[in-house]
């Protein structure tokens, strides 16, 4: 193997390091000391955010069915496909959609871009 790392061009060769560590609690160790800086991240402040707000003195029946009538307003595309925010919690999201016409593509599934509007959506209110 050595001698494939000689013929590399030196430019992709020094980023190997010279030592690697022995054994893998050492490899491990020198990640888990590089310090985070949580206190750096900005809240987040759009559209969603303050219906959020707004919507979550909101009792819990009422909240998934107005939340989604709201996104499906502001994100013209969410409201006609129907997706129906289930849970909307600062560490989880759930949303579903249900296989009609509008989303189904020439085979009778749920179209891809359908599918990847759910995982926008949910990845912008987390």
């Amino acid at each position: 193997m050595s001698g494939l790392l000689n013929k590399l061009p030196n430019k992709l060769s020094t980023k190997i390091p010279a030592k690697l560590p022995e054994k893998i609690s050492d490899a491990l160790t020198s990640q888990t000391n590089t310090p985070s800086t949580p206190s750096s991240l900005k809240p987040v402040n759009n559209q969603f955010t303050k219906l959020l707000s707004i919507t979550k003195y909101l009792p819990a029946g009422a909240r998934s069915t107005i939340l989604s009538k709201a996104f499906g307003k502001v994100v013209p595309y969410v409201g006609t496909t129907g997706v129906y925010y289930e849970t909307v919690e600062p560490n989880q999201v759930v949303v579903s959609l249900h296989n009609n016409k509008p989303v189904q593509n020439h085979i009778g599934s749920i179209h891809a871009v359908a599918v990847t509007l759910l995982a926008e959506t949910a990845k912008a209110l987390s």
